[in-house]
């Protein structure tokens, strides 16, 4: 994921039906540079989680190289009147060999730069993490203390303390019902903000009492208000979880979804895409100006598929980025 917080406060001014006339009259043109650009460094991960629902190519790609990061920083430039931010992403985006150079060229252009990541690599590269304007880090729920080691490890030391964090927790068998245990255990843990991320893996995950018990959950985290932020992305109402999990054709409309409208992806290959699941890609980003990408007649045809498609076409169905409202 890019910056929850801002990917949130995008979605949510975005949404509106107002915004999706406009988008739709526009005909998948955007007159605005892209806000931020996602860069898979790689597609490789250090781990195995079960709840991870990241598109890995198989076979995987070679990592992006330091040199094509060069090349992407140069097309951003001549492409784009304003720097868009530029969010780290993989697979587990730490252990690409060149991680800490790649983040320090960019810093060192001037760019606001933030990353998404499983933490195992959090304190070990510290230095690196530390210069970005943002980290969001996934909470592995099989190993509640691990991440809460890590995390206090980072939270003591001098780059840790400059660092803005924010804890992704996905919503799985084991954290649904365990919300607010979760948040009150990581109320010491040096982060600014916890997201609990409900699953885009398709299809019912619980009915009945369980799903009962969850909506009750979320509904009670919702009204309490502890010292470190709480959100839930996709923001989904309460009355309306049981829908969300266990009707695919929720919420029976439209997707709506204007993601392309504001984010960029860019592939280690170079390859340019308008979402992770998309597969075919919509520009080279080492031949062409991302400019003429961003606008071309690919990259607008996809923004009007995204827009009008059908609520339950995978993989759109239970995307965090569509529209529920």
């Amino acid at each position: 994921m890019t910056s929850l917080k801002e990917l949130q406060n995008l979605h949510n001014g975005l949404s509106g039906k107002a915004a999706r006339i406009f988008a739709g009259a526009c005909r998948g043109y955007c007159v605005v540079p892209p806000v931020f650009i996602k860069v898979i460094l790689t597609y490789r991960c250090n781990l195995s989680c079960e709840f991870c629902s990241q598109p890995r190519p198989d076979p995987l790609p070679p990592d992006i190289t330091l040199k094509d990061i060069e090349i992407l920083e140069r097309n951003i430039r001549n492409s784009f009147p304003a720097r868009p931010r530029l969010h780290l992403f993989g697979g587990e985006p730490s252990i690409h060999e060149d991680f800490s150079a790649i983040a320090g060229y960019l810093n060192a252009r001037g760019y606001a730069v933030s990353a998404s990541t499983n933490g195992a690599l959090l304190y070990e590269l510290r230095q690196a993490f530390s210069g970005m304007r943002e980290i969001n880090v996934s909470l592995n729920t099989a190993d509640l203390g691990g991440t809460q080691e890590t995390l206090a490890r980072f939270g003591r030391s001098k780059e840790g303390r400059r660092a803005r964090v924010t804890l992704a927790c996905p919503v799985t068998d084991f954290s649904r019902g365990r919300l607010a245990g979760i948040v009150e255990r990581f109320q010491d843990a040096p982060v600014q903000r916890i997201v609990f991320q409900h699953t885009t893996l398709p299809g019912p995950l619980a009915q009945g009492r369980d799903m009962a018990l969850f909506r009750e959950a979320v509904a009670a985290v919702k009204k309490t208000r502890f010292r470190i932020p709480v959100s839930f992305f996709p923001d989904i109402r309460a009355g309306d979880i049981g829908k969300y999990y266990c009707d695919f054709c929720f919420p029976g409309k439209k997707c709506g979804c204007l993601y392309p409208w504001f984010v960029l992806l860019v592939r280690p290959d170079m390859s340019v895409a308008g979402c992770n699941w998309l597969q075919e890609p919509l520009g080279d980003a080492r031949q062409e100006k991302l400019s003429g990408i961003w606008n071309g007649p690919l990259y607008r045809q996809f923004r009007d598929r995204a827009l009008y498609a059908e609520a339950k076409s995978a993989p759109c169905a239970r995307c965090c980025h569509r529209t529920y409202y």
